[in-house]
């Protein structure tokens, strides 16, 4: 019987524990998602003038980029392209398209700016 109710006890521990993490991951604070996209776009910028310089493509795959596997980030391959997504639509500077990713010219003005706030 108090087998049972330890059972029980650790059961709801671990219904909890993945509730929390579930809305953990589920959302994410302006300041991580400034940063990710602060780091995205510095590296999306860096692998452009490199392909331009080597004369390869300039569409990249997401999942390739450092900044989408930062420590800093638990939030999980749907949550990153979603905010790349809403990124896209708010702002212009990037195109994706199914995993890929490439700077718009409007995203190519803003990297050339002295100070350049992605958001």
């Amino acid at each position: 019987m108090q087998f049972n109710a330890i059972l029980l006890v650790l059961y709801r521990l671990v219904e909890v524990l993945l509730m929390m993490t579930e809305l953990y991951v589920g959302t994410s604070s302006a300041r991580d998602k400034k940063f990710f996209i602060w780091n995205f776009m510095e590296e999306l910028c860096d692998m452009y003038d490199t392909a331009t310089e080597k004369q390869s493509t300039t569409v990249f795959k997401i999942r390739d980029f450092k900044s989408t596997k930062l420590p800093i980030f638990t939030l999980g391959e749907p949550l990153i392209f979603q905010m790349l997504k809403e990124y896209e639509q708010d702002k212009g500077f990037i195109r994706i398209q199914g995993d890929t990713v490439t700077v718009t010219s409007k995203g190519l003005l803003k990297a050339k700016e002295a100070r350049h706030d992605w958001d």
